[in-house]
């Protein structure tokens, strides 16, 4: 008896979100490295986003030491 394949590929969720959280008074383009390649995420003052660690690059946490972005467990 062969086994039955499950035809449809079965995405990953990512257990390690974080959620970055733009602090300063001005809107933020944050460039993040997603499988498929960069991608950029306009950030207005006071918003949340969440995204897997994995995409976090050194732009964003160049904006975190600067204390612009504060970057928390989700």
């Amino acid at each position: 008896m062969k086994p039955i394949k499950n035809s449809k590929k079965v995405q990953k969720v990512p257990t390690n979100l974080k959620a970055i959280t733009n602090v300063s008074l001005q809107s933020w383009s944050l460039p993040f490295q997603t499988p498929t390649g960069i991608e950029d995420t306009f950030l207005t003052p006071k918003q949340t986003v969440k995204v897997p660690a994995s995409y976090i690059t050194d732009h964003v946490i160049r904006y975190q030491q600067r204390n612009l972005i504060t970057i928390k467990n989700a």
